[in-house]
């Protein structure tokens, strides 16, 4: 009779799980070797992530009324 604890995609699904845990929560409640490794995945994975979509400038939501009123004090002021 031979008893399977895991099977091969067992392992896999447990391994990649695990491996989730860690980065999300691992810097939270693991001792510190393994917290700075935890807290270091996640900000590295966080920059790698973010570097992929474009970086917008601010935008001033008052820019446009900031225009106009200068617009306007230049005016008045000659």
């Amino acid at each position: 009779m031979k008893v399977k604890f895991l099977s091969t995609g067992g392992i896999i699904k447990l391994s990649v799980f695990l491996l989730l845990a860690f980065i999300a929560v691992g810097d939270l409640f693991l001792p510190e070797p393994l917290k700075g490794a935890s807290k270091e995945i996640k900000t590295t994975l966080n920059e790698a992530i973010l570097s992929i979509f474009p970086q917008k400038g601010f935008q001033n939501p008052n820019e446009r009324t900031e225009e106009a009123v200068e617009e306007v004090e230049e005016t008045i002021g000659r």
